[in-house]
């Protein structure tokens, strides 16, 4: 609920062309921006090929499967994570360890002035999830509470002030 919450607050101010939803699950953040930005084109990752076939199921249910892509894959490895980038939105519903250990490959992958949606984490997690991506450039813009979880929106600079 807290990474929706904090999607809908880019909803606005943003309109991307290319969102990755890693980790994506049942895919709800993935429909989520599809509804949010109708002209964007989402990829949709997760390593568990059952929760792939699951977003799969989910996003033609809710009618979005001409522009959300559900794939599986390991992390940003992928040869269609890959070809895709750089994402405007990358929405990454997943634990604090995972996180931390993919903020490099996030930063890499998003694009200069993109947003990232990070959540999964508690309260007391979400510094050190902001630390391990601000040493790669990235800024904490926002941050929404739901009880003791919290979801963090991160901005990466604009192309000429990008590590």
């Amino acid at each position: 609920q807290g990474c929706l919450l904090a999607l809908g607050t880019l909803a606005g101010a943003r309109r991307p062309r290319r969102v990755l939803d890693m980790g994506t699950g049942s895919a709800v953040l993935a429909i989520g921006a599809a509804r949010l930005w109708p002209t964007a084109r989402i990829l949709a990752v997760d390593n568990d090929p059952i929760a792939v076939r699951v977003a799969a199921e989910n996003v033609s249910i809710n009618r979005v499967d001409a522009r959300v892509r559900c794939v599986v894959g390991d992390g940003y490895t992928g040869a269609e994570v890959r070809r895709r980038a750089p994402y405007d939105v990358i929405l990454a519903n997943i634990l604090a360890d995972p996180l931390i250990e993919l903020a490099p490959d996030l930063a890499r992958h998003l694009a200069p002035g993109g947003h990232a949606v990070l959540s999964g984490l508690l309260d007391r997690q979400a510094e050190a999830v902001v630390a391990a991506h601000r040493r790669h450039g990235l800024r904490l813009v926002d941050r929404a509470g739901h009880g003791p979880w919290v979801a963090l929106v991160l901005a990466a600079p604009p192309a000429a002030r990008r590590r």
